[in-house]
């Protein structure tokens, strides 16, 4: 009697400790679009962005959304007028997504990328524009290294260095990122598939472009930018460009 009763006390644990565990619910991709929506200022988009948002339709049917069979995200593109605000960490739970495109103009709160950008290892295409008055409160370069089926990267807006892990991304065809800061990594020769990379930045360049950058060898267009836009904001470079590039033949744009 005595080990009936222990056992069925151990039975009543584990499935207290079961239970427990599956306690955080998982949200569909229906409520964390509705979750974006609340929190990036949705009430106020403007134009085709905000239609049938939070309607009765389908998500598929929603401004800027496209579903598969099964009815999951498999592309998020937000942009235009009103988008303001933090991009909300459940964004993580878009699993299917293959292509994610924010594009904020504006917002009053540091709109910060979240970790859980990581967590979408389906993505192809990432897409991430930042438009600040506050240069302090301009969000970091996330860390992408998980995203490894990434095609095509476009950052801008942003501050921070490029992450030295950066060449994990083997897969990368076009890579633009507008207003890093720090040195180019040497980890960028190592991604041999890229065809077009774009690297501008408003601040002083540390250190050379990477002597390495010859092994690229892929690369049709080649284009690095520290004058900001502007011909009277150049600076002066402190290192010579390495002469490797004599050896991307196959570029079409320098």
């Amino acid at each position: 009697m005595k080990k009936l009763f222990l056992s069925m006390a151990c039975l009543f644990v584990a499935l207290a400790m079961i239970s427990c565990g599956g306690s955080a619910k998982q949200l569909t991709d229906k409520e964390i679009l509705v979750k974006i929506y609340e929190t990036m200022n949705g009430p106020e988009w403007k134009g085709s962005q905000g239609d049938n948002w939070l309607s009765e339709k389908p998500i598929g049917e929603w401004g800027g959304v496209q579903t598969d069979d099964s009815g999951r995200v498999i592309s998020l593109r937000i942009q235009g007028d009103g988008i303001q605000g933090l991009i909300p960490a459940e964004i993580g739970g878009l699993t299917e997504l293959e292509q994610l495109y924010i594009y904020s103009k504006e917002y009053t709160v540091s709109n910060v990328i979240p970790a859980e950008i990581g967590k979408l290892t389906k993505l192809k295409i990432l897409g991430l524009s930042i438009y600040s008055e506050s240069k302090k409160d301009k969000p970091v370069l996330p860390n992408l290294s998980t995203l490894v089926n990434l095609e095509t990267i476009y950052l801008s807006g942003l501050h921070g260095a490029i992450p030295e892990n950066i060449g994990q991304l083997g897969k990368l065809k076009i890579m633009q990122i507008e207003g890093f800061e720090g040195k180019i990594p040497e980890s960028i020769c190592e991604l041999v598939n890229l065809e077009e990379l774009i690297l501008k930045s408003g601040t002083q360049p540390e250190s050379a472009v990477p002597e390495c950058i010859g092994k690229l060898s892929k690369l049709k267009t080649l284009n690095i930018d520290y004058s900001n836009g502007l011909a009277g904001g150049i600076k002066e470079v402190n290192a010579k460009f390495p002469e490797s590039i004599w050896d991307l033949t196959n570029l079409d744009y320098l």
